[in-house]
């Protein structure tokens, strides 16, 4: 029987929050905005490395693990061009920047960007697959994007569906005793053929994305046994509520089980699950409820099972 994986954390950073007004072109696209839930934005002046390290410090501020206890990094982010000064090498700005300052500068390390949006699944499952492998027991995990300046980037996507803010996210994948929830399973599916799709193929793009968010809910099924009824909480990325409702829907998931989106800081990218889960306290959830988190990109989404676990009683054990 493989170890259970428990993840422990999570911790993140933000920047600073921003009224929507002072970042769109339009009062028009501002009050949509605004009637969709996003009010503010967060807006970071440092670059997606120091956000991860920023997250990275306070993770380790708030676990049993220490920086020495990691084995692995796996880091994603879709801003590396967002680094002022990085070069061409993502390996040598991760080391140099996130890694070295948090004390795992030697530690194997994994960028990954494809993903987007979901890259948090990606993340998750590459982690997974290194924690079961002999003689590596912990993971950190860390997503972190920062919108860059330059022509074609924006902030608000113009259906107003969300906004886009600064920040990062950081956990642990562990086999360890640490952490209050215990990963139950993760499936991802793709569509990189959407990739080709041009403008004027909206509802054929929207249609393949509630696909995809239903084949992924449906293999998690599969791999846990633990029906899409059976989650006590829905977290997604922070969309429009009439999206995440759809995403509701698609994953079988009634939609009062959705957490809120999180207006005051937008949608931070692949951070958004792990910022949401950051914000359930103890009163929202208990030991024994299970939740549901949706990683959705523009190619690929991405379902992740959860348990929350009573706190382990040997925290500081470093077996």
């Amino acid at each position: 029987m493989s170890a259970e994986i428990r993840l422990a954390g999570p911790a993140y950073a933000l920047g600073r929050p921003v009224p929507v007004e002072e970042l769109v072109p339009s009062g028009e696209l501002a009050a949509r905005l605004r009637a969709h839930g996003f009010d503010r934005c967060s807006v970071a002046a440092e670059p997606p490395s120091a956000l991860a390290l920023r997250a990275v410090t306070r993770l380790f501020e708030s676990v049993a693990v220490r920086p020495g206890e990691v084995d692995a990094v796996v880091h994603a982010s879709c801003s590396y061009g967002a680094e002022p000064g990085a070069g061409s090498s993502v390996e040598a700005t991760l080391r140099d920047r996130v890694l070295r300052p948090a004390g795992l500068g030697g530690l194997p390390a994994y960028p990954m960007w494809l993903a987007e949006s979901g890259n948090l699944a990606s993340v998750l499952r590459v982690a997974r697959a290194l924690v079961l492998r002999p003689g590596v027991r912990t993971v950190l995990c860390v997503t972190a994007d920062r919108m860059p300046a330059g022509p074609g980037e924006y902030r608000a996507m113009p259906n107003a569906v969300t906004i886009n803010g600064d920040g990062a996210a950081a956990c642990l994948l562990t086999t360890r005793p640490a952490g209050d929830y215990r990963l139950d399973g993760l499936a991802q599916v793709a569509a990189p053929e959407m990739a080709a799709y041009v403008k004027g193929q909206g509802l054929a793009k929207h249609l393949k994305i509630m696909s995809g968010v239903r084949r992924a809910a449906t293999r998690l099924a599969e791999e846990t046994g633990v029906p899409s009824t059976g989650y006590r909480w829905l977290i997604t990325n922070n969309y429009a509520e009439r999206t995440t409702g759809e995403f509701a829907d698609m994953a079988q998931v009634p939609r009062d089980r959705r957490l809120p989106a999180a207006p005051a800081h937008g949608h931070v990218f692949a951070a958004d699950g792990l910022i949401n889960l950051a914000a359930l306290g103890p009163d929202r959830v208990r030991p024994g409820d299970r939740l549901l988190l949706l990683a959705s990109g523009p190619l690929s989404w991405g379902a992740i099972g959860l348990t929350r676990t009573a706190p382990p009683t040997d925290r500081g054990a470093s077996g």
